[in-house]
């Protein structure tokens, strides 16, 4: 009988402690709570609520004022298009409105996708992309995207290298 209760305690014990160290993994990020700028209008829609606290406070760390975010769905014939790799997110700007497409996503993914769409919607808003009918304009140059591979795109690179910084800056507002 003691055998019995020790090992049903022992089980017990591991169960408990699988179980929080799986849930600890798989825990999100908690936020600050923080006023909002009224600087600028996000619309999530059916996503989660965080993705309105991630864009306002990323558009204001780059210093971008006055535009409005509607969130929508990441189609599927979206990501085909993408070909390799995972698409994420992918903004669009259309009659004085972005539209960002994208899943959802815990808190930490979010940031760092939405930093990397942030520095699209700077780029967008300084007029140094214009994106038009399947073509490019970067810096005035045009682009064709047939017939430029993804990774070397002037615009993505410089966006991949100012992910980092715009994630940081937004963390330590709604995390530090």
């Amino acid at each position: 009988m003691k055998k019995t209760l020790l090992f049903l305690s022992f089980l017990l014990f591991a169960g408990l402690v699988s179980f929080l160290v799986i849930s600890n993994g798989n825990e999100d990020t908690q936020f600050n709570e923080i006023p909002l700028s009224e600087e600028n209008s996000v619309v999530v829609g059916e996503f989660p609520v965080f993705y309105d606290t991630i864009m306002r406070v990323g558009l204001d760390a780059v210093g971008v004022k006055g535009v409005t975010v509607i969130f929508g769905k990441l189609t599927d014939a979206a990501k085909d298009q993408y070909g390799e790799g995972e698409l994420k997110a992918h903004v669009r700007y259309f009659n004085g409105i972005f539209y960002l497409f994208t899943d959802v996503m815990k808190k930490n993914e979010a940031m760092n996708v939405l930093a990397h769409e942030i520095a699209h919607i700077q780029q967008y808003n300084s007029g140094t992309f214009v994106y038009e009918n399947d073509q490019v304009y970067w810096h005035g140059e045009l682009y064709s995207l047939d017939n430029v591979d993804y990774d070397v795109r002037p615009w993505e690179r410089e966006a991949f290298s100012r992910e980092s910084e715009i994630e940081n800056a937004i963390s330590k507002v709604i995390i530090e």
